[in-house]
């Protein structure tokens, strides 16, 4: 059976009571980037939101026995004094960009994929209209993106969400989903993504970040701001062109992390592998600082320039480096 394709032009004007914000949000962020080509694997080039969406489609089932497909396109009201947009789903891969103040629009495909025709029939009645509630936390407005409804299992029901969300660059983002790639690009505003599997990948985030993935590599180009990152056996790197007062800490289980930071910065670095490969050094960095054994891996501590904030790279197994970072790209 092939797919089934309708489309759906919403443009709602929403008026939400104006909540007062109290605080900043725990992380803020902006940057996206994937190639399409290499399965859960970001890059620094090519940076765009098809990318992203492409890769995201590998988290359907395979060998799926009925599937249908909605384009959806939405332009939102945000109510007044919004601060940060929430979003909680159990399936989706969302890239968010900047966007005009007062608004937000969704642009993407709602997927549909069953084990058999009587699941399916149950997921197609599902209005998928993505919404926006206000919240009863200051400045917060949900994102609600409809689900599968009890007693429909993973094995036999999925509901999945792919979409480029253009905000304005200074609301914040904070998502949590069970699995899905995400990606922001542009933000200048509180960031925090976690996600049970998948890639994030955040371009030009100035803010501060945290990010964590049970399993998929994660990507910061471009970073100002206090970084928090961590993954499972994946690869993670961390381009920081800005520390933040509370620094960087990255953390991953292998088998590579490679953080590069500012050249006049001063930090205080701990830098730590639990497991190098046997007969090499699991640790190098480029700030004379000395590496020493550490049980069957390898740590290097110490004070950069007149000091500053912690960079904290954490490693379980494989080669961790420390670097300069190189604006010009050389």
């Amino acid at each position: 059976m092939g797919p089934t394709r309708t489309h759906r032009e919403v443009d709602a004007g929403n008026s939400w009571p104006t909540v007062p914000f109290r605080g900043p949000v725990k992380t803020p962020a902006e940057t996206v980037d994937f190639d399409p080509t290499r399965r859960d694997r970001p890059t620094t080039r090519g940076l765009g939101v098809c990318g992203l969406l492409l890769a995201a489609v590998a988290l359907l089932p395979c060998c799926s026995s009925q599937r249908s497909e909605e384009p959806m396109k939405l332009t939102l009201e945000l109510p007044e004094g919004t601060s940060t947009l929430r979003v909680r789903a159990a399936s989706a891969g969302l890239t968010f960009t900047r966007g005009e103040a007062g608004r937000m629009v969704f642009d993407g495909v709602v997927r549909r994929w069953s084990a058999d025709e009587p699941t399916m029939q149950r997921l197609a009645e599902i209005d998928c209209v993505p919404r926006l509630e206000a919240s009863a936390d200051a400045g917060v407005v949900d994102l609600i993106l409809p689900q599968v409804p009890e007693g429909i299992e993973e094995d036999t029901g999925v509901l999945t969400y792919r979409a480029s969300i253009a905000l304005p660059p200074r609301v914040a983002i904070d998502v949590e989903a069970g699995r899905g790639a995400f990606g922001v690009e542009g933000r200048d505003a509180a960031v925090r993504i976690v996600t049970g599997s998948g890639a994030i990948v955040l371009k030009a985030v100035h803010g501060p970040t945290e990010v964590r993935s049970g399993n998929g590599r994660i990507v910061a180009v471009d970073h100002r701001g206090d970084l928090f990152a961590e993954t499972g056996f994946e690869t993670l790197l961390a381009y920081v062109d800005e520390l933040g007062p509370g620094g960087v800490r990255l953390s991953s289980g292998g088998p590579s992390l490679i953080a590069q930071l500012p050249e006049d910065a001063g930090f205080v670095l701990d830098a730590r592998v639990e497991r190098s490969s046997e007969g090499k050094i699991g640790v190098r960095n480029a700030f004379d600082i000395p590496v020493q054994a550490a049980g069957r891996g390898h740590r290097a501590q110490g004070t950069v320039g007149a000091g500053g904030p912690p960079v904290i790279l954490e490693l379980g197994r494989g080669y961790l480096s420390a670097l300069y970072r190189n604006r010009d790209g050389e």
